[in-house]
């Protein structure tokens, strides 16, 4: 044990060793939390990435397929449709666009939705965090209402 000193006259005690182990128990507390946290983190984070990659890749596939095909596709739909029901080559060109447009609606609605729902996975880290700051606040409290 450390030896007492003496201070302006006064005699001073050394810090009883319970609190330097209790300091450092709770040290070694916080850092294995913190090391669970960024290992759980680390974890949604691959599942979070893993779920956005298919609805990632329908989306660049889509896009390109659109930007490649659409024109084509468009022009030759219309001339069709105003062929076969005897429209004005004006009237079938907006009812194939109004069609193409709630298709291109309907993918992008689809690929967003995927792309949200990928994040869920991180909902996980952050409540055991919150869970574990709470649990480092009332430690700290519970030792410096003891210490009074």
């Amino acid at each position: 044990m450390i030896a007492a000193s003496s201070t302006n006259g006064r005699h001073v005690e050394p810090p009883p060793v319970a609190v330097g182990e209790n300091i450092a128990n709770l040290a070694q507390d916080i850092l294995t939390l913190v090391e669970l946290q960024a290992k759980l983190f680390w974890a949604d984070l691959q599942t979070a990435r893993i779920r956005a990659l298919l609805p990632a890749m329908v989306l660049v596939g889509a896009v390109c397929l659109l930007l490649g095909t659409t024109p084509i596709l468009l022009l030759s739909a219309t001339v069709a449709l105003s062929e076969w029901l005897n429209l004005n080559i004006a009237i079938a060109g907006l009812i194939v666009a109004g069609l193409s447009l709630c298709a291109s609606i309907g993918g992008v609605w689809w690929a967003a939705n995927g792309l949200m729902h990928s994040s869920k996975s991180l909902v996980r880290s952050r409540d055991e965090f919150q869970e574990n700051l709470s649990w480092i606040k009332s430690v700290i409290r519970q030792s410096t209402m003891g210490n009074r």
